[in-house]
Protein backbone atom coordinates (compact mmCIF):
# COMPACT_ATOMS: atom_id res chain seq x y z
CA UNK A 1 0.00 0.00 0.00
CA UNK A 2 1.14 2.73 -1.15
CA UNK A 3 0.77 6.41 1.56
CA UNK A 4 -0.12 9.95 0.78
CA UNK A 5 2.78 12.66 1.23
CA UNK A 6 0.77 13.41 4.73
CA UNK A 7 0.57 9.30 5.40
CA UNK A 8 4.18 9.73 5.01
CA UNK A 9 4.72 12.84 7.35
CA UNK A 10 2.84 10.91 9.89
CA UNK A 11 5.08 7.74 9.61
CA UNK A 12 8.25 9.89 9.57
CA UNK A 13 6.91 11.70 12.87
CA UNK A 14 6.24 8.51 14.69
CA UNK A 15 9.86 7.30 13.50
CA UNK A 16 11.28 10.69 14.56
CA UNK A 17 9.47 10.33 18.00
CA UNK A 18 10.11 6.76 18.91
CA UNK A 19 13.98 7.03 18.23
CA UNK A 20 14.38 8.66 21.48
CA UNK A 21 13.05 8.89 24.99
CA UNK A 22 10.23 7.40 25.37
CA UNK A 23 10.23 4.52 22.74
CA UNK A 24 6.80 5.52 21.66
CA UNK A 25 4.46 7.95 21.02
CA UNK A 26 0.52 9.48 20.78
CA UNK A 27 -1.11 10.87 18.10
CA UNK A 28 -1.17 14.31 20.27
CA UNK A 29 3.07 13.81 20.04
CA UNK A 30 2.84 13.19 16.41
CA UNK A 31 0.65 16.28 15.96
CA UNK A 32 3.01 18.35 17.50
CA UNK A 33 6.18 17.46 16.28
CA UNK A 34 4.37 17.71 12.51
CA UNK A 35 3.03 20.88 13.68
CA UNK A 36 -0.34 19.61 12.22
CA UNK A 37 -4.02 19.07 13.53
CA UNK A 38 -4.76 15.73 15.54
CA UNK A 39 -7.91 14.99 13.97
CA UNK A 40 -5.63 14.75 10.43
CA UNK A 41 -3.38 12.43 12.51
CA UNK A 42 -6.33 10.31 13.31
CA UNK A 43 -7.37 10.21 9.90
CA UNK A 44 -4.10 9.16 8.29
CA UNK A 45 -2.50 6.81 11.20
CA UNK A 46 -4.66 3.62 10.74
CA UNK A 47 -3.45 3.75 7.27
CA UNK A 48 0.77 3.75 7.85
CA UNK A 49 0.23 1.39 11.28
CA UNK A 50 -1.39 -1.33 8.28
CA UNK A 51 1.24 -0.41 5.70
CA UNK A 52 4.37 -0.71 7.55
CA UNK A 53 4.14 -3.65 9.62
CA UNK A 54 7.12 -2.32 11.92
CA UNK A 55 5.17 -0.03 13.33
CA UNK A 56 2.55 -1.51 16.45
CA UNK A 57 -0.64 0.35 18.48
CA UNK A 58 -1.11 -0.24 21.77
CA UNK A 59 -4.04 0.90 23.72
CA UNK A 60 -2.64 2.29 27.47
CA UNK A 61 -5.64 3.15 29.25
CA UNK A 62 -7.91 5.64 26.67
CA UNK A 63 -4.56 6.65 24.46
CA UNK A 64 -3.29 4.40 21.52
CA UNK A 65 0.42 4.40 21.74
CA UNK A 66 2.40 3.98 18.69
CA UNK A 67 5.92 2.89 18.47
CA UNK A 68 8.53 0.76 16.55
CA UNK A 69 8.38 -2.96 16.56
CA UNK A 70 11.98 -4.17 17.40
CA UNK A 71 10.96 -8.15 17.53
CA UNK A 72 8.33 -9.18 15.15
CA UNK A 73 7.49 -12.11 17.27
CA UNK A 74 5.87 -10.13 20.09
CA UNK A 75 2.23 -9.96 18.36
CA UNK A 76 2.77 -13.99 18.58
CA UNK A 77 4.22 -14.41 22.41
CA UNK A 78 1.85 -15.43 24.78
CA UNK A 79 1.92 -16.84 28.05
CA UNK A 80 2.62 -20.32 26.45
CA UNK A 81 5.58 -19.03 24.50
CA UNK A 82 9.47 -20.92 26.05
CA UNK A 83 10.82 -19.17 23.49
CA UNK A 84 11.35 -17.83 19.81
CA UNK A 85 13.95 -18.39 17.71
CA UNK A 86 15.29 -16.22 14.59
CA UNK A 87 16.20 -19.32 11.66
CA UNK A 88 18.60 -19.07 9.26
CA UNK A 89 18.11 -17.82 5.96
CA UNK A 90 17.95 -20.93 4.12
CA UNK A 91 14.76 -21.78 5.93
CA UNK A 92 11.64 -21.53 4.40
CA UNK A 93 10.77 -20.75 7.99
CA UNK A 94 12.09 -17.49 9.70
CA UNK A 95 11.03 -18.08 13.08
CA UNK A 96 10.41 -20.95 15.66
CA UNK A 97 8.41 -20.91 18.53
CA UNK A 98 8.75 -23.06 21.52
CA UNK A 99 5.37 -22.95 23.17
CA UNK A 100 3.92 -25.04 26.30
CA UNK A 101 1.13 -27.82 25.35
CA UNK A 102 -1.90 -28.35 27.56
CA UNK A 103 -1.87 -30.00 30.78
CA UNK A 104 -3.02 -33.51 29.29
CA UNK A 105 -0.97 -33.35 26.22
CA UNK A 106 1.81 -36.43 25.77
CA UNK A 107 3.74 -33.82 24.44
CA UNK A 108 5.67 -30.61 27.26
CA UNK A 109 6.20 -28.42 24.11
CA UNK A 110 5.39 -28.05 20.58
CA UNK A 111 6.85 -25.76 17.86
CA UNK A 112 4.88 -23.63 15.70
CA UNK A 113 6.70 -22.09 12.38
CA UNK A 114 6.46 -18.64 11.29
CA UNK A 115 7.53 -16.88 8.19
CA UNK A 116 8.93 -13.29 8.07
CA UNK A 117 5.76 -11.36 8.57
CA UNK A 118 5.04 -13.81 11.44
CA UNK A 119 2.08 -16.21 9.73
CA UNK A 120 1.89 -18.91 11.09
CA UNK A 121 2.96 -21.53 8.53
CA UNK A 122 0.89 -24.87 8.43
CA UNK A 123 1.54 -28.22 7.63
CA UNK A 124 5.54 -27.32 7.77
CA UNK A 125 8.06 -29.82 7.21
CA UNK A 126 11.11 -28.72 9.15
CA UNK A 127 14.72 -29.28 7.74
CA UNK A 128 16.41 -30.97 10.26
CA UNK A 129 18.85 -27.80 11.09
CA UNK A 130 15.46 -26.03 11.69
CA UNK A 131 14.52 -28.49 14.32
CA UNK A 132 18.22 -28.33 15.45
CA UNK A 133 17.94 -24.52 15.82
CA UNK A 134 14.66 -24.19 17.53
CA UNK A 135 15.68 -26.91 19.93
CA UNK A 136 18.86 -26.50 20.63
CA UNK A 137 18.61 -24.66 24.11
CA UNK A 138 16.73 -27.49 25.55
CA UNK A 139 19.37 -30.37 24.76
CA UNK A 140 20.12 -30.73 28.36
CA UNK A 141 16.68 -31.08 30.22
CA UNK A 142 14.50 -34.27 29.27
CA UNK A 143 11.29 -32.56 27.26
CA UNK A 144 8.88 -34.21 24.96
CA UNK A 145 9.12 -31.75 21.92
CA UNK A 146 5.94 -31.98 19.56
CA UNK A 147 7.47 -30.75 16.22
CA UNK A 148 5.01 -30.65 13.50
CA UNK A 149 1.66 -32.09 12.88
CA UNK A 150 1.78 -35.75 11.23
CA UNK A 151 0.21 -35.36 7.44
Amino acid sequence: MSLTESQEGIEMGIRTLCAGEPHFCTVEDIATQLDISKQTVRNNIDDVEEARDDIGVRQVGQADVYYIRTDRMEDVWTEETKSVVRLSRDSKADYAELRRTADDSQFDYEIHWYDYKTNELESYSPSPEDVGKATEMWWSEPVAIKITDPP
